[in-house]
């Protein structure tokens, strides 16, 4: 069975999720989790090197719209890139704290930085309640492959105007708002 770009045998005992992926969850009201991976992977960009870092990220759709995805399913489950806190420049990290209306003490975290748009989908999958920790831990069986290819995955238009994840990847290094 091909779940998240990759086969996985459906009777085929899966390390958990928690193993690569934080399992402290930033939540955003129960509708939307995201788990960061542990770990990051560096790419190269026209402005210098950033750290992304693969998180999981689980979405009750039902529980957001009251509606079901369109394939039947409660949840999406995707393996979003976002940009490692650290490695993003200060004047970017003070303009996400400004966005997502952090006090003095709050410390930006990757669930802000999801809701505040700065993520690029490597992929995702359809399910339902029942089935949300095994697909939770295919997504991290499937983080390996993804590390691998995050090039071709940033390569990818993820919006209508054209913009990859590439210029994603620029404007979280430096502190343009500009594609």
């Amino acid at each position: 069975m091909k779940r998240f770009g990759i086969l996985i045998d459906e009777n085929e005992q899966l390390a958990p999720f928690t193993e690569k992926f934080d399992d402290s969850i930033f939540c955003g009201g129960c509708s939307e989790d995201v788990y960061p991976c542990k770990t990051t992977t560096e790419v190269e960009t026209k402005s210098g090197k950033i750290a992304l870092r693969l998180a999981i990220v689980v979405s009750n759709v039902e529980e957001m719209s009251g509606e079901l995805t369109s394939d039947g399913k409660t949840h999406v489950v995707a393996l979003e890139w976002l940009p490692d806190i650290d490695s993003m420049s200060k004047e970017r990290v003070e303009w996400e704290r400004g966005i997502a209306r952090l006090s003095d003490d709050e410390e930006l975290n990757y669930y802000d930085l999801y809701t505040n748009g700065h993520s690029v989908t490597a992929v995702s999958e359809t399910c339902n309640e029942d089935e949300l920790d095994r697909a939770k831990d295919e997504a991290a069986k499937a983080s390996d492959a993804f590390t691998l290819c995050v090039g071709s995955t940033l390569d990818k238009p993820w919006n209508n105007a054209g913009n990859t994840g590439w210029q994603s990847a620029e404007r979280w290094l430096t502190c343009s708002n500009r594609f």
